[in-house]
This record gives structure tokens, C-alpha cells and sequence, in this order.
């Protein structure tokens, strides 16, 4: 009965990875989706000046000043403007 178990417990444990993974990458794929919808790879406005933005590291705008960049208060994680969740802990980003 144990090697049946043990069989149990490492099919499940299979599933249960493969179905994480598969659902990570749906994720990624629909984020980038949303956020790179209408735009040319590596570049972005600034949604009050409206300039070209070619860094996406950028926390700021260069010419106006505006917030590009919102930090999770609560796990530290960066979103573009315009988020409105973490999506790492689910928290309403201001």
C-alpha cells in the first residue's frame, strides 16, 4: 500500500506543479498583453506630458515629473501607473 501511496503523492504532486506553471504562464502572458497593447516594444508615454519614454526602468517622467512607476505598499513591487492591484498580494495600489 505504501508504494501505491507513494505513487499517489507523486502524480499528484506532478499535477498540482504542472497546473501552477500553466497558470503562471497564462498570467505573464495576459499582463504583457494589457500593458503592451498598441505600443512599440521599449517604448511608452507618459500618461500626463504624454512624451516618449524609452527606459522603463524609469520611476519618474524626465520632463513633466509624473509617477510612472507605483510601489505595493505592502510587498514592495513595482507597477506601471495605472494599476490599479498587485498582483503579487492583491493590495489596492495607490
Amino acid at each position: 500500500m505504501s508504494i501505491l501511496g507513494d505513487l499517489t503523492n507523486k502524480v499528484k504532486s506532478d499535477l498540482t506543479w504542472k497546473a501552477s506553471s500553466e497558470v503562471s504562464s497564462g498570467i505573464s502572458t495576459g499582463i504583457s498583453k494589457i500593458f503592451n497593447r498598441n505600443k512599440t516594444p521599449g517604448t511608452n508615454k507618459c500618461p500626463k506630458c504624454k512624451i516618449q519614454i524609452t527606459d522603463s526602468s524609469l520611476k519618474f517622467c524626465p520632463k513633466c515629473g509624473f509617477k510612472l512607476m507605483l510601489s505595493c505598499s505592502k510587498c514592495k513591487v513595482d507597477f506601471p501607473a495605472g494599476t490599479e492591484f498587485c498582483t503579487q498580494c492583491g493590495a489596492k495600489l495607490k
